[in-house]
């Protein structure tokens, strides 16, 4: 009997035949070439390095390219200025997951939800968060060349979205936070 879970877990992974959303800054794309994102879209922060060499993305089935743009504008900068962060500079890229887990240094891809039981001003819950862990070893020893495959995936995947949606959704979530 083929049994089989009616939702994923925390922790467990991505379906392969899905895709996930990696949003960044609008500088993180080529000069010549505003479709291709740079390697360093792909690059891991230090906080990133400091919990698992992990990359924070969106899986498709829980969110929309709007959503995801929305949730940035509704979240604080990392300093703690409460100040939002600005939204209206973002790239989104779908990345398949099918390709992403067929790279040997990718070690796995979990849903991994941001949920938060109360509230938190500036921290918006994410039902769509999950990670892609590198291999530390491998990224430590061939950085630039693992981030070019992801780029080079990605050069074409650039995802549209309806800014006029985003800004109302943002300005009504900024407006109930003051």
């Amino acid at each position: 009997m083929d049994v089989r879970k009616s939702e994923i877990q925390p922790g467990e992974p991505l379906p392969l035949t899905d895709s996930v959303y990696r949003h960044g800054v609008n500088t993180m794309v080529e000069k010549e070439d505003r479709y291709t994102p740079t390697i360093y879209f792909f690059d891991l922060s230090q906080t990133d390095k400091n919990t698992g060499y992990s990359l924070s993305v969106d899986w498709d089935k829980k969110t929309t390219p709007e959503e995801s743009i929305i949730r940035i504008g509704c979240s604080y900068k990392t300093k703690p200025d409460f100040e939002f962060k600005n939204y209206k500079n973002r790239v989104i890229y779908a990345l398949e997951i099918a390709f992403i887990d067929s790279l040997d240094w990718i070690s796995k891809i979990e849903y991994s939800p941001t949920i938060h039981t109360k509230e938190i001003l500036g921290h918006p819950n994410n039902k769509a968060h999950s990670l892609v862990f590198y291999d530390k070893a491998e990224y430590a020893q061939n950085r630039p060349a693992l981030l070019t495959e992801l780029r080079n995936h990605a050069k074409d995947k650039k995802i549209e979205f309806d800014m006029t949606k985003v800004e109302v959704f943002v300005e009504k979530c900024r407006k109930n936070k003051k």
